[in-house]
């Protein structure tokens, strides 16, 4: 049976069982939708940009790692190790932590990147571990949604039937159920990782939002400026995705993108003479290494500078000042290991980059997001009990109760106690 199943029109009595393996009771879908739709921000009013984070879910293929198939784009090489060690992205136990992690730093909401069939199961993973979550506490936890659409996954040439169908999917079943999906003036955002001219050009993509959406279009948030095609009248904003501005410095990987941050940031505000746009869109990122990627790698690398080139291109959000409003931060990446761009607590890093985040989430919003490390070890310890329990080494009677006593505990920040609980679980 599927982790999840989606509530469709026709059929509003449908239930989702929510975790695999009997790991959480089975729930009724529209019930909560309903909940989560009780946390939407209200984007247009926000005075400071909302955080999201860029966001991968193609790790593994199952929870038994033994099979041959098991270890999907980790077997493609990265450049750091996660701090959990290698993971399955579909499992419910790795999306709480992630999901938890990401929030207890000021993170508002995450954009899942989504390609192909594994990308869906675990985009829909994530939309029930959310509701999850929102149902064990609607009044602390706060989070947003959106997806990023990956050019690869679309067709070459017209009719553009995946398009057409990833997008009908979004109409029918994913934006009627959840308000917690991000919007700008009350019209949902896609973002577009565009390969320029060469899988589903703005023209295309643009068509296809035309065909399917007959009222409250989403925005089209692109990431390239230049290209052959003029997209200007084509898309409905921007976002920088990481590049260096200039040819890679292979060789000692100093070159961070300081000169496209430049271009880009003034760029967007000089083709927006007319008033076209409402709004642009920030990025910021640790750095890039894809030397050890066997599969699509470059033998690129920006070093990251033991934190230096994430805060600077921090800086260019927190000394922001042109006309175009500046709405959205996407953090870039939260976890693509195969670049190298994560801030997904590493081996080699610790949490360093989490605290980064803070540190610039409190500078940006004049917050005081504590940064202690005791919740990430709370995080952590929720991870592996969760774990336990998704795997019946744990039995979920009696087990799963402490579970949600611990992630209660975490979301009204007492992570002591979050830790004691989760250890009631791991430590029989």
């Amino acid at each position: 049976m599927n982790s999840l199943m989606f509530l469709n029109k026709s059929n509003d009595n449908n239930v989702g069982v929510i975790f695999k393996s009997g790991f959480f009771f089975v729930r009724n879908f529209l019930l909560g939708f309903i909940l989560i739709g009780s946390f939407g921000f209200t984007m247009a009013q926000e005075k400071t940009p909302v955080i999201l984070m860029h966001y991968m879910g193609w790790y593994g293929d199952t929870i038994n790692y033994t099979k041959s198939d098991s270890l999907r784009h980790w077997k493609f090489g990265h450049a750091q190790q996660p701090l959990i060690g290698q993971y399955d992205s579909k499992t419910p136990s790795l999306l709480i932590y992630h999901i938890l992690l990401s929030w207890s730093c000021g993170i508002d909401g995450v954009v899942i990147n989504v390609k192909d069939a594994y990308d869906d199961i675990c985009m829909k993973n994530m939309i029930s571990t959310l509701k999850t979550i929102q149902k064990i506490d609607s009044l602390n936890f706060k989070y947003e949604f959106a997806i990023s659409y990956d050019d690869q996954g679309f067709d070459l040439s017209s009719p553009f039937d995946t398009a057409i169908s990833k997008l009908s999917f979004l109409r029918d079943s994913i934006l009627p159920y959840i308000n917690n999906y991000v919007r700008y003036n009350g019209h949902p955002i896609i973002f577009s990782f565009d390969y320029p001219n060469k899988y589903l050009t703005a023209k295309g993509f643009r068509s296809v939002i035309n065909d399917v959406f007959k009222e409250n279009k989403p925005l089209l948030i692109w990431n390239t400026l230049d290209g052959a095609e003029d997209n200007v009248e084509l898309v409905d904003a921007y976002y920088p995705w990481v590049q260096p501005g200039a040819q890679w410095d292979k060789k000692n990987g100093l070159i961070w993108g300081k000169d496209y941050l430049d271009y880009y940031y003034s760029k967007v505000n000089e083709i927006n003479r007319e008033n076209k746009f409402g709004f642009t869109c920030g990025g910021v990122w640790p750095g890039f290494d894809d030397r050890k990627n066997t599969s699509w790698g470059g033998d690129r690398l920006m070093q990251r500078q033991n934190g230096i080139v994430y805060d600077s291109t921090w800086s260019y959000i927190l000394s922001y000042n042109k006309p175009l409003p500046l709405k959205f931060v996407v953090i870039e990446t939260w976890n693509d290991w195969n670049e190298g761009t994560e801030i997904e607590p590493s081996i080699e890093d610790g949490y360093k980059y989490l605290e980064l985040t803070i540190k610039n989430v409190n500078r940006l919003k004049g917050k005081n997001i504590d940064g202690n490390i005791t919740k990430f070890e709370a995080a952590k310890a929720i991870y592996n009990s969760s774990f336990l329990i998704e795997n019946k080494l744990r039995q979920y009677d009696i087990y799963y109760p402490l579970l949600e006593a611990s992630i209660s505990s975490f979301l009204k920040q007492e992570y002591k106690e979050s830790i004691l609980i989760s250890y009631k679980i791991i430590h029989l």
